[in-house]
């Protein structure tokens, strides 16, 4: 395994030096980069931080210009003008309609005539008719921008949905409604119709060649805004969701290795022997992480479900762990608790309160937080894996294909390979199966936990590599 020296924005790969910087998070789909690399052409680091620094400077030239159009986002200053006046507009109407003083009617027909159809004039002479009749129908309320409603999309899913996922849908449609300013699509939903969409697809995702997974991702989240609009009765009579049934940038070809076999790149499980390396003892020298790893390859759990398990939810005189939250309901289960996790386990829960967290040493959940409580303990393990040559990255490829949900799928081969049958456990690791015929998949209550027991004890951990 290549040796890898990084200090600060440098970087040594190969044998030189090369200047990297990574993008920040919330801007990464609106820059279409994750980091920025450039190769410096020496070894010596001296030299290399003379020769970064011109790239380095370009970069944050680069991210401080999309910080300030993010925040300028998603309304350009006329549709922010129109909100503004159509907020004006609406308390006039309001006191109009309680008290109907002649002064307020007064003061509406000068606005009307003097300052909005002055303003339209002066806009369609400048920018176009088109943007004229818009900025006099939001105004009027006859003309909707995108993201009048994102606050009251994410009260009504707030609590059904993880917080990181929430911040992924507002971004989606902030992202759509500064994209269409700076591209000249339609800004409000009356316009935004099929072509809209079509054409926003286009020009983000399938001229600069996207990934497949990347479109999908913030088109399933914008389909959703508009589905809940319809939902709502907040769409235009006679609109439908512009979303459904576009075109998305191809899946990636299949790559082909030199016996002209489809070369692999899906996830999978770890092999016996990387278990053994990963799970070498005294590697790493960190508890915490050995105790995750452990229990993710003795009992199928996913990392995020190991790590919000409380003292109350660890039955020891029944040997099973209680997971009363999950992601999807077939992962709202009882998994048993394997006999070399047992100790483990006990020493845990001894003494503590019952609402305590099993790991107290991750971060609380506060307010806000968009990390998830395991997060920390995936980026220790990226770490870790890498360092005792756990890793497997096709040519071209940033993602391994092993990772920390490895562990599960390597506990799903073993208790296959022991003959455990697929439905008992797809019970133990929370997956829904499709089990077919009435019987099975209408009356059945599901295996029992003396069946999901033998398929947990059915997994043995292989012999350590010395």
């Amino acid at each position: 395994m290549a040796s890898r020296l990084q200090y600060d924005h440098l970087e040594f790969h190969g044998r030189q030096w090369r200047a990297v910087f990574r993008v920040p998070r919330h801007l990464q789909a609106t820059i279409g980069k994750t980091v920025f690399k450039k190769g410096l052409g020496t070894d010596s680091r001296s030299e290399a931080e003379v020769r970064a620094w011109p790239h380095l400077r370009e970069w944050k030239t680069l991210i401080k210009e999309a910080e300030r159009k993010a925040k300028a986002a998603p309304l350009d200053p006329i549709v922010a003008r129109a909100l503004d006046y159509r907020e004006l507009r609406d308390d006039f109407k309001g006191h109009i309609e309680r008290d109907g003083r002649a002064s307020d009617i007064a003061v509406m027909e000068l606005l009307e005539t003097e300052v909005f159809d002055d303003d339209a004039a002066e806009i369609a002479k400048q920018a176009s008719p088109e943007k004229a009749r818009e900025y006099l129908g939001i105004i009027k309320g006859e003309r909707t921008p995108i993201t009048v409603h994102i606050d009251q999309w994410m009260t009504d899913l707030d609590g059904h949905v993880k917080p990181r996922t929430l911040k992924h849908y507002a971004d989606a449609i902030r992202h759509l409604a500064a994209f269409a300013t700076e591209h000249g699509l339609p800004q409000t939903l009356e316009a935004f119709d099929r072509r809209a969409a079509g054409d926003f697809i286009s020009k983000r995702f399938i001229a600069p060649k996207a990934k497949y997974k990347t479109a999908r991702k913030y088109v399933s989240a914008l389909s959703s805004y508009w589905r809940w609009l319809g939902d709502k009765g907040k769409l235009p009579l006679g609109s439908d969701n512009p979303w459904r049934g576009q075109r998305l940038p191809p899946r990636s070809a299949p790559k082909f290795n030199n016996d002209g076999t489809i070369e692999d790149n899906e996830p999978r499980p770890f092999t016996d022997d990387e278990v053994s390396r990963l799970l070498h003892p005294g590697k790493p020298d960190d508890p915490v992480l050995m105790e995750f790893m452990l229990i993710a390859a003795l009992s199928g759990m996913r990392r995020e479900e190991i790590g919000r398990i409380r003292v109350r939810d660890v039955d020891l005189l029944g040997l099973s762990i209680d997971l009363p939250r999950a992601k999807t309901k077939a992962g709202i289960r009882a998994v048993p608790l394997h006999r070399d996790l047992a100790s483990l386990i006990a020493k845990r829960v001894s003494g503590k309160a019952s609402s305590a967290w099993l790991f107290p040493e991750l971060p609380d959940d506060k307010e806000g937080r968009l990390a998830e409580r395991a997060d920390e303990v995936g980026k220790r393990f990226v770490t870790y894996r890498r360092s005792v040559g756990v890793d497997e990255r096709l040519p071209g490829e940033k993602r391994s294909r092993v990772d920390f949900h490895s562990f599960r799928r390597w506990f799903a081969t073993k208790a296959e390979q022991a003959g455990i049958l697929p439905h008992i456990i797809a019970a133990v690791v929370g997956h829904k199966t499709n089990r077919e015929g009435m019987t099975l998949g209408t009356y059945s209550g599901g295996p029992s936990m003396e069946q999901r027991r033998a398929c947990v004890q059915a997994v043995a951990l292989p012999q350590v590599t010395l």
